[in-house]
């Protein structure tokens, strides 16, 4: 890889990387305190009486961890698409990619 290009691939990776912590922390904690303030609520009847037997929330980890994986997958994908796309670009064409 021609130095401009891995500097631009090294780059992009870690604005990827702090961008998916900065959106995926704050969404997690938004969930749990959505689904504190919401879950109560649907374990209740129409009369307001609790619910019998209780509400219980299962999580499928296999198939948040499958749809993890395929998201990943994609991602990589992504990222080696666009890494091939820059390694075919010159220098003047890569620096002018935004621009257009």
């Amino acid at each position: 890889m021609t130095t401009p290009v891995a500097i631009a691939v090294t780059g992009a990776a870690g604005r990827m990387g702090r961008a998916v912590l900065t959106v995926a922390v704050p969404l997690a904690v938004l969930g749990l305190l959505l689904s504190n303030q919401v879950l109560p609520t649907m374990a209740t009847s129409t009369t307001g009486a609790a619910i019998t037997p209780p509400f219980l929330v299962q999580v499928e980890v296999s198939a948040l961890s499958q749809y993890g994986l395929i998201l990943l997958l994609v991602l990589g994908l992504v990222l080696l698409a666009s890494v091939l796309l820059i390694r075919r670009l010159s220098l003047a064409q890569t620096l002018r990619y935004g621009d257009e």
